[in-house]
């Protein structure tokens, strides 16, 4: 390392930063580009599709392998201190050694990755097994109607609609409803979903309501009938929450999975102009409601 080299000959073209890149090559099983400028290198290392393991572990060394190389040169150019390339490569190891302890990533289950970590002498954090849950849309008591309600928006705020589905305890058909929103955040929409719902029962008179939905929020201020919601639908939800004190009412939470008809409803408001009823089942939703109704389970991975 001379003291009238240029940046990209010191990073890139002595023999000392080449012993270093070589090294992590090796290592990595990955060719890092020499020729061309330090930001080449930078860019072309940013496009290496590792797992989320190995790409910390490989930036790590990247970023540490140019700052050790400037510290080097510093040391010899002020201090006449030579540093070893074995020295130098040994503290790049090293701070990846650190970097694994407190990463989170997963390998990826290949062979290539096992043997990178091997070279590195990190232990390999494996991937979780997936958790996989059946969902299945349960039917009410006798005597009970029961409505799923869902909220949809395209954009946080964005497009948003609401819409449910209620069924009888023999999980025949009852009624549906999807309204138009205009823009709203998804929760808005989730939120407008159940006060709708709940309006329906009560203007018709069904006095035994369990209520699902797949936001788990939503379920919660339900059930402790808080009054914490966006000001705008303040009054509505208040009206709510009245109403459900003068019926039998229960409130569940179901995964998104098991939540179809609904999800298909909300989707298909957004595109509406004007709310919709409908007395029999529309023809859009005909195979997620007869899944239901044969008794299908949905599976969540997870």
């Amino acid at each position: 390392m001379g003291h009238d080299e240029d940046a990209d000959h010191l990073f890139l073209s002595c023999t000392f930063a080449r012993s270093i890149w070589g090294a992590i090559s090796s290592a990595f099983q990955r060719r890092i580009r020499l020729d061309g400028s330090i930001v080449d290198l930078w860019l072309d290392a940013l496009e290496a599709t590792f797992s989320t393991q190995v790409s910390l572990l490989w930036r790590t060394a990247l970023v540490t392998a140019i700052w050790v190389i400037w510290s080097c040169r510093n040391k010899r150019l002020f201090d006449n201190e030579i540093v070893s390339v074995h020295s130098a490569i040994t503290f790049i190891w090293r701070s990846v050694g650190e970097a694994n302890g407190i990463g989170t990533g997963t390998m990826r289950n290949t062979l290539a990755e096992l043997q990178i970590l091997h070279c590195l002498h990190v232990p390999a954090k494996m991937p979780r097994a997936p958790r996989i849950v059946e969902v299945q849309w349960q039917l009410p008591p006798m005597g009970w109607l029961k409505v799923n309600t869902d909220g949809s928006a395209f954009g946080n705020p964005g497009l948003a609609g609401c819409g449910g589905i209620f069924r009888t305890s023999r999980g025949f058909f009852k009624g549906a409803f999807a309204i138009p929103l205009g823009k709203a955040f998804a929760f808005e929409a989730e939120l407008a979903g159940a006060i709708h719902a709940i309006s329906y029962a009560y203007d018709f008179g069904w006095t035994n309501l369990w209520l699902e939905c797949d936001s788990l929020y939503l379920v919660t201020l339900l059930r402790t009938r808080s009054s914490y919601v966006p000001w705008r639908w303040k009054s509505s939800w208040l009206r709510c929450i009245e109403r459900i004190s003068k019926m039998n009412f229960r409130v569940s939470h179901i995964f998104r999975e098991g939540n179809g008809v609904a999800d298909i409803l909300a989707s298909r408001a957004t595109s509406f102009q004007t709310s919709t009823w409908w007395h029999s089942t529309p023809s859009f939703i005909q195979d997620a409601f007869a899944k239901d109704y044969m008794g299908r389970s949905a599976f969540r991975f997870s």
